[in-house]
């Protein structure tokens, strides 16, 4: 029911869930589970935000 809501579950190539953007390279391969199907595809790039309290 929360899928259906409009989230979504993005896995990494090795089918673990991903919970960082850090995980992913360009190139790599993911798959994304929606309420009604999955969709696989490959990545482009790779944007990082910024950690909140860092003194740069």
């Amino acid at each position: 029911k929360v899928l259906a809501r409009g989230y979504s579950i993005a896995y990494d190539g090795d089918g673990r869930v991903a919970t960082s953007a850090g995980s992913f390279a360009p190139g790599d391969g993911l798959r994304v589970r929606m309420a009604d199907g999955d969709v696989r595809a490959r990545v482009d790039e790779v944007s990082l935000a910024p950690r909140p309290g860092r003194d740069d």
